[in-house]
């Protein structure tokens, strides 16, 4: 037995109200001494035990009379085997097709996994008689939940034809269906629960059409479903290739920098993955969006800026992390996306990105050794190099302080502190620069011949400190290598080794395009031990340490093991060194944490992210985003230009007292971008990609026991109501399959009406048998001795013992009511 509400279950406890009351009322009892029992007959008890079970018989009757009347409230029912197909039973029939990006996988013959399960979705409505009725639900993850085409079934069989029909054309066309989405299959089998649930027809059921992803099984919200919530039967139907996977996918992308600066190179690391069954190359291209004018732009405003192809075999089910690197010359936001070329899955051949690209940083240099000759002053090649682009153009605004007037600068608006051959800084000003970097603020430091290992090791390298060592690595030896007051004309001890090409700052020094380094020469430098979690960017020729790089909370710390002067390199009057110093200083001036534009896969309910929280503006298809409405303004209908170019709109939410809007029509992979003409957010953006797991087309394994593959996703359903059919030809034969459950809350409505009824005769009937005689007609008993009358009073029985000839036998104790 199931039921329907099983929270009035509770009412049961109101069966104990009769009993409770029934006690409280009890008759009680005390002891009277007799000094005989003989004429307590058979008779009398047994009128005794007779009154009592009737008693006990009405309290029965009350007790299940609100038992029963709780029951009722939680609508019970039977759950039985489901019958066998009989098509002849009026019909109710919902669709549920999985519309995921996943679905649009396009098979052997060109065509897609979306459009065959729509065409076999049309052979069940067709064979629906003209008083059925049918809807269909579509099963991608949008910020609402599963769509339905029909809010309810309808008997419009011609239309949902046609809309079928209409959704495999789209989805075989050449564009295909602008929207991209996750999988949600429970949350569509519970719509079409829900939407069949008050339904008449004898016969519910429910087809659901699916590649059967495992990504998409993550189970719903319910609202109280159980297992007997509904009587449907529910059909699975794959729809899977007819040959081995081929797909390669863009699951993710990582950038240098959460906020890249103008004129400095940013780093975008696509991850390619190879879902195939065989190894295969590819090729990689970057495009940005490309101004009003531009000749070269796609239709969708794009260039192309970068590409690479990949000769190398990507292995099956591995994934293979590239390099892009661009220059974004103006700021302000910034949109582009990456690629890769695949034909059967074109869904993840992109990820979308959107930045506001900063104009313009400022930069505090600390200078260790100041001098009034310009050319000798720490500070004079790194603030040369910085301003090569001219003052007015240059976005790297640096300010030099001395060693003991650093404590005293204001941070607020600074991106990058440089120490520049500082000898010692005082524990208050040590702490600050803690803070700086671990909010999110960067450091780098230039060694020289005023460090030195006392102030280095112990204050900025010491992994004691609450923070962690602030340096990524500790100054080895007492001393630096080398001969520090060589001149010119001796032979550097050292030059430039290794370096990661990767990286922003080094980016283009391998193939010469940016400059090269190995006319770079060092007379001296310090020997650096890095901490574990450093990263070494640059080696010397003998493979030590040269550059060193590790994060520190939000922040970045680089160490350089040489000078920024003349005093121990030539590396200063090297035609490497201003690009060098440019994009190091950019790439530790812009935000430190890298970001991907995959959000955390949530696949369980539809969830909605602020705009806020979501790390650089990226955001899930079928992800609802929060704006919050500052206090004292009017709740704003934020106009949004979507990938398709329609308007989409910020909407109040729900709860007046939440002040926020929120936009949900997201389905659509792509850079949206704010409609705000005539304010400053006018180009304000943010990009929505597809969810990284809809690339993997690995389907569920389907066993005997459906409840293994289907229990956690679809915990209401139950294994005796679910089905799964591998070939379309054979559904005809779960047509009219009939309902499987027995109402029984009518059956016991009219039961606890007919003991409402039967309970006040049999409480009269009781009352007027033993509780009503009149006292003065009492009912005699012969006895061998004589008369005795039962009824009257205790004297009377005296009276009659005393006149008895027999003799007085002993004592006796008995228990009279009273």
């Amino acid at each position: 037995m199931f039921f329907q509400t099983p929270i009035y279950l509770v009412g049961l406890l109101s069966a104990a109200i009769p009993l409770l009351i029934h006690l409280s009322r009890s008759r009680k009892t005390r002891t009277l001494r007799f000094s005989t029992t003989r004429f307590l007959t058979d008779q009398f008890l047994r009128s005794y035990r007779m009154s009592r079970l009737k008693e006990l018989l009405l309290l029965a009757a009350r007790m299940a009379l609100c038992a029963l009347l709780a029951m009722t409230f939680a609508e019970p029912f039977l759950q039985g085997s489901v019958a066998t197909g009989d098509p002849t039973l009026s019909r109710s029939v919902v669709i549920v097709l999985d519309d995921s990006a996943s679905m649009h996988y396009r098979d052997s013959d060109g065509g897609t996994l979306l459009s065959r399960a729509a065409r076999e979705a049309v052979e069940i409505i067709k064979g629906l008689k003209a008083s059925d009725s049918a809807s269909v639900v579509l099963a991608g993850r949008r910020a609402d939940g599963p769509l339905a085409v029909y809010s309810e079934p309808t008997t419009d069989l011609v239309g949902i034809e046609n809309e079928l029909l209409g959704l495999a054309e789209l989805s075989n066309s050449a564009e295909g269906r602008p929207e991209a989405l996750g999988t949600d299959l429970p949350g569509g089998v519970l719509l079409a629960e829900r939407m069949l649930a008050d339904r008449e027809e004898s016969s519910h059921e429910v087809y659901v059409f699916s590649d059967m992803q495992q990504r998409g099984l993550a189970a719903p919200v319910l609202a109280g479903e159980t297992e007997g919530s509904f009587d449907s039967r529910v059909v699975f139907v794959p729809v899977q290739p007819t040959e081995p996977v081929s797909n390669l996918a863009i699951t993710a992308v990582q950038y240098g920098a959460s906020r890249p600066m103008a004129g400095i190179p940013f780093s975008i690391r696509p991850h390619i993955r190879n879902d195939g069954s065989s190894p295969r190359s590819c090729t990689i291209s970057l495009h940005v969006r490309a101004g009003a004018d531009a000749a070269d732009a796609d239709e969708e405003g794009y260039r192309k800026v970068a590409e690479q192809v990949v000769n190398d075999p990507l292995e099956p089910g591995r994934w293979t992390v590239f390099t892009l690197h661009h220059i974004f010359h103006s700021g302000g936001w910034q949109s582009g996306y990456v690629a890769v070329e695949d034909e059967r899955l074109v869904a993840d051949n992109r990820r979308y990105f959107c930045f506001e690209v900063l104009d313009a940083v400022n930069v505090i240099a600390v200078n260790g050794a100041p001098s009034s000759i310009r050319r000798n002053d720490e500070l004079f090649f790194l603030q040369a190099a910085l301003a090569a682009g001219g003052a007015e153009t240059n976005p790297i605004k640096v300010t030099s302080v001395r060693a003991n007037a650093f404590q005293g600068a204001s941070l607020d608006d600074v991106r990058l502190v440089i120490l520049a051959n500082v000898e010692t800084l005082p524990e208050a000003a040590v702490g600050k620069l803690e803070r700086f970097v671990d909010r999110g603020g960067s450091l780098l430091v230039f060694l020289g011949d005023q460090a030195g290992p006392a102030f280095y090791n112990n204050q900025l390298a010491d992994p004691s400190r609450s923070r962690g060592p602030l340096l990524p690595a500790r100054l080895a030896g007492s001393g630096p290598k080398g001969n520090p007051a060589a001149g010119d004309d001796q032979a550097p001890v050292a030059g430039v080794g290794d370096f990661a090409e990767d990286h922003p700052a080094l980016s283009g020094f391998g193939s010469g395009e940016t400059g090269r380094l190995g006319a770079v020469g060092f007379n001296a430098y310090w020997a650096l031990d890095p901490t574990p979690n450093s990263r070494v960017v640059m080696a010397t020729s003998a493979g030590e340490p040269l550059l060193c790089e590790h994060l520190y909370g939000q922040g970045r710390v680089a160490l350089f093991a040489s000078s920024c002067d003349r005093d121990w390199s030539n590396f200063p009057v090297r035609p490497a060194f201003l690009p060098f110093v440019y994009r190091l200083v950019g790439y530790l001036a812009q935000s430190a944490g890298g970001q991907s534009v995959e959000a955390p896969d949530e696949n369980s309910g539809n969830s909605t992210v602020p705009a806020a929280v979501a790390a650089g503006n990226f955001f899930r298809t079928g992800q609802a985003i929060r704006q919050a409405v500052p206090v004292g303004s009017p709740s704003q209908r934020l106009r949004v230009v979507k990938p398709d170019r329609t308007i989409g709109v910020f909407e109040a939410m729900a709860d007046p007292t939440l002040r926020q809007v929120a936009f949900s029509e997201t389905d659509q992979p792509g850079v949206y971008r704010f409609d705000e003409s005539g304010t400053d957010g006018s180009s304000r953006a943010f990009a929505v990609n597809l969810e990284a797991g809809e690339s993997d087309l690995a389907a569920i394994e389907i066993t005997e026991d459906l409840s293994a593959a289907f229990g956690d996703a679809l915990p209401w359903v139950g294994s005796k109501r679910l089905v799964v059919v591998d070939d379309a030809a054979a559904l005809g034969a779960q047509a009219g399959v009939g309902r499987s459950r027995s109402e029984l809350w009518e059956i016991l409505m009219w039961v606890v009406l007919l003991i409402a009824v039967l309970e006040p005769a049999l409480a009269n009937w009781i009352t007027s048998r033993h509780y009503l005689k009149p006292r003065s007609d009492p009912k005699t008993i012969a006895v061998p001795t004589g008369r005795i009358a039962l009824g009257g009073d205790i004297d009377s029985v005296n009276s009659s013992r005393e006149a008895a000839a027999a003799p007085e036998p002993d004592e006796a104790s008995v228990t009279v009511s009273q």
